[in-house]
């Protein structure tokens, strides 16, 4: 049995320490995963998805994994459909942490509403991302901010828009080091030209894109290049470009020709009439869903075939339609922008309100510092002047006791001689015995009187510290309230720690005890020469009639400690059985 309990004791001990590493293990494990977020994203989500969320016991540890996982899918070209993963992130980081971590944050965000293709509020959280990325030093994450902006704005078909962001993206990109991004971003200007119909420009930032590709032997950044060069010579009606630039990127990769790609180059081998260059075009479409057939238009019409290519050109005339639809709704940019100012509107009330609470707060708390202090200073006055007279009143009661207690000693004297000698007489003096028994009359009278008298000192003596205990008191109903009352409860602490605390204040408390308790604190100091500090100050604090409550305070301990303390003491002082023994347990019941 006993061998049982001690494996299941260590087994607990084993998980208690597992336990306790955790956190640290699940920072380092994902301070590894952010490591190699760019050069292994696999690795880095592996890391992050191996992490259990009950785990994360903080808002920080949770915000900053949410972020990291979402990173990580995107680098990994997981899709980030969850944008209740990444709202975590934006929650915390909304009123958390610095401007890189909050820029991210809100880029990641950006992100997965792209995926979601709510292109409206990528832009507003790519404004946000921005605000705190300029703050940094990472061009390159102010690079993609930029081009996530960018993209929205191209979603929305807001050319000039799209245009200015995706060429902040690319002077970004040429500040940060060595990314590869940059030979993209030329090719994203490009894009953008080509949405404004600038077909001049577009054709020559794709050029630049070109040759940087040929420059750094980025084969994929080239196709795409040639692809687009082939897509505007289609726009700027150069037929025999246009089967160049799409020839040459099918010898490259033919899969990365979209559908709108063949349509274009099939409408070009129509005009030039190269048969098979058409069929096959009308091959490779069979594998795409095309929204604008045109080449299929073209080809009906060529065979002849005029009612179905008139169907089909009106279904093509009701997308052209939507589409130009949108073109009258690029306002967007100026909603978008708009709502932003009111959001930055909104926080700095937020701001504002959130400031002013705590200004009041303060003042408040201030105020009730200030009235709990004038307070306690006037009933500390009336009460010094109370004490003064009690003072006075044991002071007269000492000297009585000290009257009384001569007299109780010269009646012990004269009874003990009458004893003696009615012990001597074998009749006895009846004169004798009665005036004995008027003796032993007074002097039980006297130490009546002389335990009467004790106690009304200790009373007065132990309520001289009275407003001290009641301090004590006062602390402990409230120094476990929130808010205004910390300070108040701190005020009180320091109080009575000055007073419990100073070698110099328990000194003359000591001495204070003598004066008026027939020198008890010199007389237990030498009868118990061995005891710790703690223990002569515990029985003086029990001397002077503080509260079990006060003296936890004053020697900073629990409450069960005092009372364990307190057991111990009496246990060493009940060591000695001379006629000071019950008078000093009298002061520790």
């Amino acid at each position: 049995m006993r061998r049982l309990i001690f494996i299941l004791a260590l087994a607990l001990l084993v998980c208690l320490g597992i336990g306790g590493c955790t956190p640290r293990r699940v920072g380092e494990a994902m301070n590894r995963a952010d490591s190699l977020m760019t050069s292994a994203p696999d690795s880095a989500l592996a890391l992050l998805d191996a992490i259990d969320p009950a785990t994360l016991r903080t808002d920080a540890a949770r915000a900053r994994h949410a972020v990291l996982l979402t990173r990580a899918r995107h680098l990994a070209y997981v899709p980030v459909y969850d944008d209740s993963l990444i709202a975590i992130g934006t929650d915390y980081y909304a009123t958390h942490g610095t401007h890189a971590e909050k820029a991210e944050a809100f880029y990641m965000s950006s992100v997965v509403n792209n995926y979601h293709q709510r292109y409206e509020q990528p832009i507003v959280d790519g404004l946000r991302a921005e605000k705190h990325a300029l703050a940094t030093s990472d061009h390159l994450l102010l690079g993609l901010i930029y081009r996530t902006i960018a993209d929205g704005f191209h979603q929305l078909y807001d050319g000039a828009s799209s245009l200015l962001y995706y060429k902040k993206s690319y002077e970004s990109f040429a500040k940060a080091p060595e990314n590869k991004y940059t030979g993209w971003a030329l090719l994203d200007i490009s894009g953008g030209c080509l949405l404004g119909s600038n077909f001049a420009e577009a054709e020559s930032y794709a050029l630049k894109s070109k040759a940087y590709a040929e420059e750094r032997g980025d084969s994929l950044l080239l196709l795409n290049s040639i692809i687009r060069l082939g897509h505007i010579s289609f726009c700027n009606d150069s037929v025999k470009s246009t089967i160049a630039y799409y020839e040459e990127a099918i010898r490259m990769n033919e899969s990365k020709l979209s559908g709108t790609d063949i349509e274009n180059l099939g409408e070009s081998y129509i005009v030039v009439g190269d048969t098979a260059g058409i069929n096959y075009c009308k091959r490779l479409l069979e594998n795409f869903d095309v929204k604008l057939p045109t080449f299929k238009l073209m080809m009906l019409e060529r065979d002849g075939r005029y009612k179905e290519a008139y169907e089909l050109s009106k279904t093509i005339l009701s997308y052209q339609n939507s589409e130009v639809g949108k073109w009258f709704n690029r306002n967007y940019a100026a909603v978008i922008s708009n709502y932003y100012e009111l959001e930055e509107q909104r926080a700095n009330l937020e701001l504002t309100d959130a400031r002013t609470q705590k200004y009041l707060i303060g003042c408040l708390s201030l105020a009730g510092l200030i009235i709990f202090t004038l307070v306690y200073f006037y009933r500390a006055r009336l009460l010094r002047q109370k004490i003064d007279k009690q003072i006075l009143i044991a002071q007269n009661l000492q000297n009585n006791l000290l009257k009384l207690d001569a007299t109780k000693r010269e009646l012990s004297d004269k009874i003990t001689t009458l004893e003696a000698r009615l012990s001597d007489s074998s009749s006895g003096s009846e004169l004798m015995k009665s005036e004995l028994s008027r003796m032993q009359k007074t002097l039980f009278e006297k130490q009546t009187l002389e335990d009467i008298t004790k106690k009304q000192i200790r009373t007065l003596f132990s309520s001289r510290f009275k407003m001290i205990d009641e301090l004590c008191a006062y602390y402990h109903q409230i120094h476990d309230l929130p808010n205004q009352q910390d300070k108040i409860a701190a005020k009180i602490l320091g109080i009575i720690k000055e007073i419990s605390s100073d070698t110099v204040h328990i000194t003359s408390l000591e001495k204070y005890a003598d004066q008026y308790l027939n020198g008890i604190m010199s007389r237990f100091r030498n009868d118990y020469p061995n005891l710790n500090d703690w223990e002569y100050t515990l029985f003086l604090y029990n001397i002077l009639g503080f509260s079990n409550r006060a003296v936890c305070i004053f020697q900073n301990i629990k409450l069960e400690k005092y009372y364990n303390r307190k057991s111990s003491l009496k246990r060493k002082i009940e060591t000695r059985t001379d006629s000071d023994t019950s008078e000093y347990l009298e002061y520790l019941e």
